[in-house]
C-alpha cells in the first residue's frame, strides 16, 4: 500500500504511479534498478487533485489496484466504466449538483445563470447540473457563462498567466443580460471564486436583489480570510492585475450575500473536534525530532508549526486522507476476520471490501456507494447581514 503525493502535478503522477504499480528493481515486469529493490502496491492513497487522481486512477486500473482520494471531487471519477478501482473519502461533485439542482426545482425559479470554469470540474458539474434541472422541469432556462480564465492551476512560477482584467470583462457580460439576471449558481473551484465575486460585486451582481447558490467553496469565508493572513502564495496570487484581497473586505462579504445559500458537506464528526483538531494545534517541531523523525525533504522547521501551519496541518484534506488509509484498514481487516489469505487481498476482492466498509472516521460516519462514492449529508448554510453564516435546515 503506498500514499502518492504529487503536489497536484500530472507529470509526476504519471512517473510516481507507474513505479508504484509496476514496483521497482532487477525482476521481470518493473522498472529496472539495480539498487532499488520496491515490490509492486496493492492499493493507492491520493491523488489531492482531479487531474493527476485520473491519471494515477487510470493508470491503476489494468492492474486491478484500488486508488482512493482524499480530496478529488470530479464528476466523471463516479463512472465506474472508466475508473472501477477508484473510490473517495471526499463527496463527489455530483452530490453538490444534485443539492443545487433539487435547490432550483423546489423554488420554481425560471431562469438561473450558471458560472462556468473552463477546468474539467466545473464543466463537468455544471453540465450535469443543467442536465439534471431540465429533467425535472424543462421550463428552466439554464443561461451558460463561461469564464475564459482558470486560475485553479495557478501558482507562482506561473503567475503571470492571470490578468484579473479577463475576470472583469467576464463580469462585465454577464451583467448584460436581459432580463437583468437574479439567480445564480457557481460551481468554479476554490481558487477561482476569490477574484469571480469580486468581479460580480464589482459589476452589481452581488446584493439583496440577487440570489446565489454556491458550493462548498463559499461556506468557508473564513478559509479565505485565514489564507490572506497566513499564507504567502495566495497572498500574492490575489495581489495581482489588480485584484488585492487585502484592500478586499472579505470579513464582511456575507453583507454583499444577503440570505444566499451555500451547500456544505458535512465532513465533521466528533473524533475532529475530540482527537484531531487539539492534536495539531498542540504539536511542535521538537515532538517531531523527539519522535526520531525527519521529513526526507529536509529538516523539521519552528516555523512550520506556527498558526498558519497548524491551520493548513488540521485542514479537512489530511482528515479526509487519514480516513482514506482507514478504509484500506477497515477492508483488510474485515476480508481476514472472514478467513481470506492475506496474499489474497488485492484486486477485486480488496475493492469490493473498500465499497462494504463502513466505520467513523474523522470527518464522521464513513461509507460508500457502489461506484465509490462517499456517503454524506449536505448542510444548506444561509448568509446572514454583518453575521457570519447560520445554519439552513
Amino acid at each position: 500500500m503506498s500514499l502518492v503525493h504529487t503536489g497536484c502535478n500530472e507529470e509526476l503522477a504519471s512517473r510516481d504511479s507507474l513505479r508504484m504499480i509496476r514496483g521497482v528493481g532487477m525482476q521481470d515486469g518493473r522498472l529496472y534498478s539495480s539498487t532499488l529493490n520496491l515490490d509492486p502496491v496493492i492499493a493507492i492513497s491520493g491523488c489531492l487533485c482531479d487531474g493527476p487522481t485520473k491519471i494515477t486512477a487510470d493508470m491503476a486500473r489494468p492492474f486491478k489496484i484500488p486508488v482512493l482520494s482524499p480530496s478529488a471531487t470530479a464528476v466523471d471519477l463516479s463512472d465506474k466504466s472508466k475508473y472501477p478501482y477508484f473510490a473517495r473519502t471526499v463527496p463527489s461533485s455530483m452530490s453538490e449538483v444534485t443539492l443545487v439542482a433539487e435547490l432550483i426545482v423546489k423554488f420554481g425559479w425560471k431562469r438561473v445563470v450558471q458560472i462556468v470554469v473552463t477546468n474539467d470540474r466545473s464543466t463537468a458539474a455544471n453540465a450535469a447540473l443543467a442536465e439534471r434541472v431540465r429533467a425535472a422541469d424543462p421550463k428552466v432556462d439554464m443561461i451558460k457563462m463561461v469564464v475564459g480564465h482558470d486560475i485553479s492551476n495557478l501558482r507562482l512560477d506561473n503567475k503571470h498567466l492571470y490578468n484579473y482584467s479577463k475576470v472583469k470583462e467576464f463580469a462585465a457580460e454577464v451583467a448584460k443580460n436581459q432580463p437583468e439576471p437574479r439567480i445564480f449558481t457557481g460551481i468554479m473551484g476554490t481558487f477561482n471564486v476569490v477574484p469571480i465575486l469580486r468581479a460580480m460585486v464589482e459589476n452589481g451582481l452581488v446584493g439583496s436583489k440577487r440570489f446565489w447558490i454556491l458550493e462548498d467553496t463559499l461556506c468557508r469565508t473564513d478559509f479565505f480570510i485565514s489564507k490572506d493572513l497566513t499564507d504567502n502564495n495566495f497572498r500574492e496570487l490575489n495581489n495581482l492585475q489588480g485584484h488585492r484581497a487585502g484592500d478586499f473586505d472579505w470579513p464582511f462579504l456575507s453583507d454583499y450575500f444577503k440570505g444566499c445559500m451555500c451547500g456544505s458537506a458535512s465532513i465533521i464528526g466528533p473524533h475532529l473536534h475530540n482527537m484531531w483538531l487539539p492534536f495539531w494545534s498542540s504539536l511542535t517541531a521538537a515532538d517531531i525530532r523527539s519522535a526520531g523523525y525527519v521529513p526526507p525533504e529536509g529538516a523539521v522547521e519552528d516555523s512550520a508549526f506556527d498558526d498558519g501551519g497548524k491551520l493548513f496541518l488540521s485542514k479537512n484534506t489530511y482528515a479526509l486522507r487519514v480516513d482514506g488509509m482507514l478504509a484500506f484498514l477497515v477492508a483488510v481487516g474485515n476480508l481476514l476476520n472472514q478467513g481470506v489469505e492475506a496474499a489474497n487481498i488485492r484486486r477485486d476482492v480488496l475493492i469490493k471490501a473498500m465499497f462494504d466498509a463502513k466505520f467513523e472516521g474523522i470527518t464522521g460516519p464513513v461509507g460508500f456507494t457502489q461506484s465509490g462514492d462517499r456517503l454524506s449529508s449536505f448542510d444548506i448554510k444561509s448568509f446572514q447581514p454583518n453575521t457570519t453564516l447560520g445554519h439552513v435546515y
